[in-house]
């Protein structure tokens, strides 16, 4: 790997409006956009993160069918902060051996481990706020209601011209 920072992905300095004005890849691989398919090994704490978090970042176009490893890997690091950090809060931060010297309870060196984990992942997906002020929305069209395409009035290729 290159030293220095690392390279953002084309879609996120597309959405950036690509500040840097350098030329933007042509060959790229361009997976099939949309949500993919939740991986067999999510477990169902990972799982609910999944069906949390997969359709928005699928809709603005950050999520992909090819991110279905990395994005698991990120809900499986949320759920077990999750379940670490509400099986932490009945207990004290620092434990008392035996002998009597003081150490860090386990779980928050767990709980630590997925948080650093988790933000690395949120900036692969650029969906920390600092990483996420760096990108426009992509515009959605706007479902129309039937108010909307009444008011509208035939289109063109609708009407015969």
């Amino acid at each position: 790997m290159k030293p220095g920072a690392r390279p953002k992905p084309t879609k996120q300095k597309q959405l950036e409006g690509n500040p840097g004005r350098r030329p933007l890849p042509e060959n790229e691989a361009k997976p099939t956009p949309g949500a993919p398919v939740v991986p067999e090994w999510l477990a169902a704490p990972g799982r609910k993160v999944w069906e949390t978090e997969a359709p928005e970042l699928a809709k603005i176009g950050l999520l992909t069918q090819a991110d279905g490893i990395a994005f698991g890997l990120f809900c499986e690091s949320m759920a077990n902060y999750i379940t670490d950090a509400k099986e932490l809060r009945g207990e004290k931060r620092v434990a008392v051996s035996e002998k009597g010297s003081a150490y860090q309870h386990p779980l928050v060196g767990m709980c630590n481990k997925s948080w650093d984990q988790i933000l690395k992942m949120c900036r692969e997906f650029g969906v920390t706020p600092a990483s996420r002020s760096q990108v426009t929305a992509v515009d959605v069209p706007k479902e129309a209601d039937g108010k909307d395409r009444y008011f509208a009035g035939p289109k063109l290729h609708e009407a015969g011209a």
